[in-house]
């Protein structure tokens, strides 16, 4: 059934079901990990002039993208 309602050529990186990958929650700790590493030595910033837009569609999201630049962690 929930095979069905998915459009086709949805994108479901680890599988589902009972053929979900043994490597999944190993690869969402590897990304956490690396995000957590990246954001204590940086600190990001929206592109000058971008305008945040949000995108009310199942959930709150960044409308059109959200445009970054990383900057040093002691910048304002």
């Amino acid at each position: 059934e929930a095979r069905r309602a998915l459009p086709a050529g949805a994108y479901i990186p680890f599988g589902g079901g009972s053929r979900v990958c043994i490597g999944k929650r190993f690869g969402q700790l590897v990304v956490k990990a690396v995000a957590t590493i990246l954001l204590q030595q940086m600190r990001p910033q929206l592109v000058r002039g971008h305008r945040l837009r949000i995108a009310k569609v199942p959930t709150l999201s960044p409308a059109g993208g959200l445009r970054m630049v990383r900057g040093p962690r002691g910048a304002q």
